[in-house]
């Protein structure tokens, strides 16, 4: 259900129950959330760093749901808000990227969400966001596919524009790394320097590359 039209306006847009305080979501969905900077001991191809924000948690799986598939797309607004949080913690340099959404996708919700949630990170830590990834080709849906699968289906799926730097790279949830490494190989191919990732999810260790 949106509850965008219910909701009064200082009212909390996570569970619409409580009154807003200060940021963007009450005291009690922060505490749910708990967000913080979790940093991942594995090392991925072309990736010098990374960090999630939340924990895989039921709790945070099912507001992002609601976010990506239950058009309530304002809550890009709270997940944002935290991962500026996070971003500023670590004290990454960088200009900030985001791993694209298909266009079928796009034309299905109205927006990319890992792109919105992205900018509204450059909104808050004043960092220059560059939509500059897009896909090379068409893929399939990673999900229901296995780890090989996911390798094979994202393999020189990407393309970058030309970009110099330190570059943070932004997605929702790591699972296999796939998705990070091939956009992360695309940028390096472009020009980019050190590619660090911020995720908001990580779920679990990650399995060997194929």
């Amino acid at each position: 259900m949106n509850f965008a039209h219910i909701f009064s306006p200082g009212d909390c847009p996570v569970c619409g129950m409580e009154d807003l305080v200060s940021g963007h979501c009450c005291d009690s969905c922060r505490a749910l959330m708990d967000p913080g900077v979790r940093l991942m001991e594995e090392r991925l191809p072309h990736i010098v760093a990374g960090a999630s924000i939340f924990s895989h948690t039921a709790a945070v799986r099912e507001i992002y749901r609601r976010y990506k598939f239950g058009h309530e797309g304002y809550l890009y607004h709270v997940f944002g808000e935290m991962a500026a949080q996070g971003l500023e913690e670590l004290g990454w340099e960088g200009k900030l990227v985001w791993i694209p959404t298909t266009p079928a996708k796009v034309r299905l919700r109205g927006y990319g969400p890992v792109e919105r949630v992205a900018r509204e990170v450059a909104r808050l830590t004043g960092k220059n966001a560059l939509d500059v990834l897009s896909f090379r080709r068409k893929v399939k849906d990673q999900i229901g596919l296995g780890r090989s699968r996911r390798w094979e289906n994202l393999s020189g799926a990407f393309v970058s524009k030309r970009v110099s730097g330190p570059v943070i790279l932004m997605d929702d949830l790591l699972t296999t790394g796939a998705t990070a490494v091939n956009a992360a190989r695309a940028l390096r191919e472009a020009g980019a320097e050190e590619i660090r990732l911020l995720v908001l999810m990580k779920a679990g260790a990650l399995p060997p590359n194929p």
